[in-house]
C-alpha cells in the first residue's frame, strides 16, 4: 500500500513517532513524499522510529527528507530513495535489520549499525560505528566520518578511501578500491582490488583478489590471491605470501640486517632483489617458492654482514620453475664484489746462480693478486638452487728472461794437467 503525501510534514511533537508498514515477498508499505518535505526532529525528546517501509519522492534539498537536529532515528528493514543529502543527522541515528539508503546521509552526527546490513549512497557523518554483528556496504569515496569504528564488517564496493577505520571488525573489499588511510584491523580482500601501502594495513591480511601494495610487510599474506609489488615493496622477518607474487618490474627487498627464510606460493614478472649475506653463521636470505613462473629476477644489491669470503647459497628454493625463469646479477653488483681484495708481495730466492738475479731478470719479485668473483647458477633438476659464489683468481705477473752477453773477458789464468 502507498501513502502519497499532499503537506510538508513539518516540525514533530515532542515524543516519539512510530511509523510501522507491512513487507509481503517484494512488496513493503511506501510513503510517497510526493515533493514535499519530510520530517523535522528539532527537540532532544523527538524520536522517529521506522520500520518495514519505502520512502520515496521528497523534495531537493539538504535534509528535506529527515533533518534531525535534536534527536533520534531508528530504522530498521526500510529503503529510503533520495538525493545525497536528502537526510541530515545532526544527532543520533540507529539501523538494525536490511537497510538501503540510497538517500544520501549528511551532517555533524552519529550514524550506528546494530545490527544487520545496511547498503547505503553517501554517508557524511562526524561519527559512524559498526556493531559486532552489523554490516555496512557503501562506496569507499562516499564515506566520510572524523572517527570510524567498526566492530563488526565494513564492506567497500569500491572508491577510495581516506578515512582511519578503528576497531576489531574486518573491512572487507568487493570492488576496485584505492586506500590512503590507516585500516588498524583485519583486511579481507574478497574479490576486486585493493591498492594500498603495506603500512596502511594493520590487521591481517587474507587475499583472494588482487593487492597492489608497497612498503614494508611484517606478516603473511594468507589466501591465493596475487600480490603485486607497487615499485618497492620490503619483507621483514615473518613475511611471506600464501598466494602469487608478481615482481611487476619492481623491487624487493629483504636485507634487513639478519638472514631470514620467507615462503612464497609462487612468483612470476621481472624485477630487482636486494639480500642479506651473513658471513658470520653462512647463511643468506632464501624464498621457499611453491612454483616459479616466467621472468628475470636480477640481484642488485648484496648486503655482506661479517668479513667477506667464498660463499654459496641458495637463494630460491622450488621444485617447479618455468624453463623461461632465470635469476641474474647486476653490472653494479658485479663490479662491486669483482675486486681485488689482496695483494702479496714475496722475493724469489729459491733460485741458484753465479750470476746476479737482476742481471738476469728485470724483476725479482712475482705480485700475486686475489680477486673475488660473484656468479649465478641455476639448476632445475632436482630442486631450483641459485647460488652467489666467489671465485679465486690468481694473477702471476713475471717479466721476460734478460740474457746477458758478457763480451770483455779480461785477464784469466788457466791450469791444466797433462794427460797421461
Amino acid at each position: 500500500e502507498t501513502y502519497t503525501l499532499s503537506t510538508d510534514l513539518g516540525n514533530m511533537a515532542t515524543g516519539t513517532l512510530t511509523i510501522d508498514g507491512v513487507v509481503n515477498g517484494d512488496e513493503r508499505s511506501t510513503i510517497d513524499m510526493n515533493g514535499h518535505n519530510g520530517f523535522v526532529l528539532d527537540k532532544a525528546e523527538n524520536t522517529l522510529s521506522m520500520s518495514d517501509i519505502k520512502v520515496t519522492g521528497s523534495a531537493s534539498g539538504t535534509g528535506n527528507l529527515i533533518n534531525n537536529a535534536s534527536g533520534v532515528v531508528t530504522m530498521s528493514n526500510v529503503i529510503i530513495e533520495g538525493s545525497d543529502d536528502s537526510i541530515n543527522n545532526d544527532s543520533e541515528m540507529k539501523l538494525s535489520g536490511m537497510n538501503e539508503l540510497l538517500a544520501g546521509v549528511v551532517g555533524e552526527g552519529s550514524l550506528s549499525i546494530t545490527s544487520g546490513e545496511t547498503s547505503a549512497s553517501t554517508i557524511s557523518q562526524n561519527e559512524v560505528n559498526i556493531a559486532d554483528n552489523g554490516k555496512l556496504n557503501i562506496d569507499a569515496s562516499n564515506l566520510s566520518a572524523n572517527n570510524l569504528n567498526n566492530s563488526g564488517t565494513l564492506n567497500f564496493t569500491g572508491g577510495e578511501n581516506s578515512n582511519e577505520v578503528n576497531g576489531d571488525g574486518t573491512t572487507s573489499i568487493n570492488g576496485e578500491v584505492v586506500n590512503s588511510a590507516l585500516i588498524e584491523q583485519d583486511i579481507r580482500i574478497e574479490s576486486g582490488k585493493l591498492t594500498s601501502s603495506l603500512e596502511n594495513m594493520g590487521g591481517a591480511i587474507a587475499n583472494s583478489g588482487t593487492l597492489l601494495a608497497s612498503g614494508e610487510l611484517d606478516k603473511t599474506i594468507s589466501g591465493n590471491g596475487e600480490t603485486i609489488i607497487s615499485s618497492t615493496m620490503s619483507f621483514a622477518e615473518n613475511a611471506g605470501i600464501s598466494g602469487s607474487l608478481n615482481l611487476n618490474e619492481g623491487a624487493l627487498t629483504i636485507s634487513s640486517g639478519s638472514a631470514t627464510s620467507h615462503e612464497i606460493g609462487s612468483l612470476a614478472g621481472n624485477g630487482s632483489l636486494s639480500l642479506d649475506v651473513d658471513m658470520n653463521n653462512n647463511i643468506a636470505d632464501v624464498l621457499n617458492i611453491g612454483s616459479i613462473g616466467s621472468g628475470t629476477l636480477t640481484i642488485d644489491n648484496l648486503n655482506i654482514i661479517g668479513t667477506l669470503d667464498d660463499f654459496s647459497h641458495v637463494i630460491l628454493n622450488s621444485n617447479n620453475i618455468d624453463d623461461e625463469f632465470s635469476l641474474e646479477l647486476a653490472s653494479s653488483v658485479y663490479d662491486e664484489f669483482y675486486s681485488i681484495s689482496s695483494a702479496t708481495t714475496y722475493d724469489v730466492d729459491e733460485v741458484t746462480a753465479h750470476t746476479l738475479w737482476s742481471d738476469v731478470f728485470e724483476t725479482d719479485e712475482i705480485i700475486t693478486t686475489t680477486e673475488k668473483e660473484l656468479s649465478v647458477a641455476n639448476n632445475t633438476t632436482l630442486n631450483y638452487i641459485t647460488t652467489i659464489t666467489s671465485e679465486v683468481i690468481t694473477t702471476v705477473n713475471g717479466d721476460s728472461l734478460d740474457l746477458v752477453v758478457q763480451a770483455d773477458i779480461g785477464d784469466r789464468e788457466f791450469v791444466s794437467e797433462d794427460a797421461a
